[in-house]
């Protein structure tokens, strides 16, 4: 089950997902990949989550997995 005090996100893999079509913008609209990824969080009700990573070309993908909650091997970004 989705705890928001731990967002479960398959980081270990390449993803090979289908994106839904409503995320296509973000990407465009938000050049802070910080801000990107934060924003994707409140929307699934996840807050005050810190970023131990390097924001990459896998925003999208994880946009989707913490969206859909469909998470294989999962890397936990708890808060502080």
């Amino acid at each position: 089950m989705y705890d928001p005090s731990a967002v479960l996100i398959c980081l270990n893999e390449k993803l090979h997902v289908p994106i839904p079509d409503r995320y296509q913008y973000f990407d465009n609209l938000v050049e802070d990949k910080t801000m990107l990824l934060q924003m994707l969080l409140s929307s699934v009700g996840a807050h005050e989550i810190t970023l131990h990573y390097q924001l990459d070309s896998l925003s999208l993908h994880l946009a989707y997995i913490i969206t859909s909650k469909e998470v294989s091997t999962t890397t936990a970004l708890n808060k502080t």
